[in-house]
């Protein structure tokens, strides 16, 4: 009797394992509508897929012009100048000119392994570094531009995106145009030819920047819808009237044309803090001139006439005692006498 029920178990499951797969899994039936055997397949008719990648890439660009490097040390980011430069240089060789972006993963990758280097590997410390890059390295050292006057920028962990800011506020530009430009390069190359033909001194084509920049323009403290504030180095070199942003930087400029390491720094004078680190209400340059930093203010140069050129040139932080560096430039300070 036990054989029977026996041999009865056995064709009742060999009969359900004809009809379901394991667990329960109805078969497929090769006769349902819509399935294709793969013999039917046309090959003819795949189109096969690009083997290139959708985003490739940006190869890095062998630089073609001197760098000139700050030689004061972003302590909180670097430990060293050395590491510094490295990066530096490198936000340069993964820039797209024509584009105007920063190809950053790779730059990110390198920091991310590098011991000498200071980093949060969330999406913030990421941007945060980035950022800081940009403002060391040549593209902004060399006065090509103030970044967070000029541009706005956008980070994806992949890419660093400059776009011209256009917004016009209280009747102050801060952008040039492209026109603007042509004519602003013609008057840098005009003066540093005169600088290079008639001076031999750092001290004096620095000076005579920025007596140049001092007697040529005024301090234009309001602006209306006929006449905006060109706070820009188009105010500075053409217009004749700007305010500190435009002095700051073209100063930046022509003493970078010429070989003397100088930068424009923002802060606020009378009142140490603002609320945010980057927010100032003042800008002026820090300028190695021998062994030494000091600072140089053409703004006061400007607005207060040639009785009191010197007081705003080369003076140390000692003599501007008004003047308070922002946050960002804490580890520049550190190198003014």
């Amino acid at each position: 009797m036990k054989k029977i029920f026996y041999l009865l178990a056995i064709l009742i499951l060999t009969s359900c394992n004809l009809k379901t797969k394991m667990a329960g899994i109805k078969a497929i039936n090769t006769n349902d509508s819509g399935y294709e055997e793969e013999s039917k397949i046309n090959n003819e008719k795949v189109i096969l897929k690009s083997p290139k990648l959708k985003n490739p890439s940006f190869t890095a660009r062998k630089l073609d012009y001197q760098i000139i490097k700050p030689d004061f040390l972003l302590k909180s980011r670097f430990k060293d100048i050395k590491t510094q430069d490295k990066f530096g240089k490198m936000m340069m060789e993964y820039f797209d000119e024509e584009n105007l972006t920063f190809y950053v993963s790779r730059i990110l990758t390198e920091a991310i392994k590098d011991p000498n280097v200071s980093l949060k590997t969330d999406f913030d410390g990421k941007m945060e570094f980035i950022s800081d890059l940009f403002l060391l390295s040549p593209f902004y050292s060399q006065g090509m531009m103030e970044p967070y006057i000029y541009y706005d920028y956008y980070f994806n962990e992949n890419t660093f995106y400059l776009e011209n800011r256009v917004e016009l506020e209280d009747f102050t530009k801060t952008y040039i145009s492209k026109e603007e430009k042509e004519i602003v390069d013609k008057q840098i190359e005009t003066l540093v030819d005169y600088a290079n033909k008639n001076y031999t001194k750092d001290y004096d084509k620095a000076y005579y920047f920025a007596q140049w920049l001092a007697e040529n323009n005024q301090y234009q403290y309001k602006g209306s819808n006929n006449d905006y504030i060109e706070n820009n180095i188009y105010g500075a070199f053409v217009k004749g009237k700007s305010q500190c942003s435009g002095f700051a930087q073209s100063f930046t400029i022509l003493c970078q044309k010429v070989g003397i390491p100088c930068y424009s720094v923002t802060g606020n004078t009378d009142h140490k803090y603002k609320p945010d680190e980057y927010s100032a209400d003042h800008q002026w340059n820090v300028i190695k001139l021998g062994d030494d930093w000091s600072y140089v203010d053409v703004t006061g140069m400007a607005a207060n006439g040639s009785d009191f050129y010197y007081y705003y040139f080369d003076r140390s932080k000692n003599e501007l005692t008004d003047y308070y560096i922002s946050e960002f430039f804490n580890d520049i300070e550190d190198y003014i006498r």
